[in-house]
């Protein structure tokens, strides 16, 4: 009911309260609980969130053995996965994938599966949006000390930025998020050598 929260005057208003003796294990319960909620609530709100959510599904059903239903969940957070193009998930659930074919394997001599190891493919695309990532990074650093160039070196590190073959051919990039890249940091490069046409 506070407009401001004030501890001191929580702790001098249930003095004689016993929760009062263990307030710190009370705050950190009420964090967890509101934390817990609201990924509830955004679960359904962010693929990524979700496929974690999912994620933590099929280790927990590995665990406890229930190999066809961390099979099921796989399938479901690998649709939503792909559809979002979210690369280290699908990694993950080629480990899970693996494991529960291994389990399988030990449990019954004759299990057969026709999954395949797509992680080359994964881990590529994956590696692909970091230096992606890798070259924003370098582009932030440079227009965090100034968004003009001030002299021939400045000048030099944009144009060599320019000149990185990720950003020269929109054909490197290997994923959506990849190819949004290129656009955006063009377009703010040429704005500070001042080519506006490109």
């Amino acid at each position: 009911k506070q407009d401001f929260y004030n501890e001191s005057a929580i702790i001098e208003q249930f003095k004689n309260e016993a929760f009062i003796n263990q307030f710190s294990v009370a705050k950190n319960y009420l964090q967890s609980f509101i934390l817990k909620q609201l990924r509830h609530f955004h679960s359904n709100l962010k693929a990524s969130i979700e496929c974690k959510n999912l994620l933590i599904e099929v280790e927990i059903l590995f665990w406890k053995g229930q190999y066809k239903l961390a099979e099921k969940t796989i399938l479901k957070t690998k649709k939503v996965a792909q559809k979002y193009e979210l690369f280290f998930v699908l990694e993950e659930l080629n480990y899970w994938q693996n494991r529960i074919h291994n389990a399988l394997l030990k449990l019954n001599k004759n299990y057969k599966t026709s999954f395949e190891y797509d992680s080359k493919e994964h881990i590529g695309k994956y590696l692909n949006i970091l230096e992606y990532k890798e070259l924003i990074s370098t582009a932030q650093l440079l227009t965090k000390e100034s968004d003009v160039i001030r002299d021939d070196n400045e000048k030099k590190a944009y144009y060599s930025l320019l000149n990185n073959p990720l950003l020269k051919d929109i054909s490197s990039a290997q994923s959506n998020e990849a190819k949004y890249n290129p656009y955006v940091l063009n377009s703010v490069l040429y704005k500070i050598v001042g080519d506006l046409n490109k």
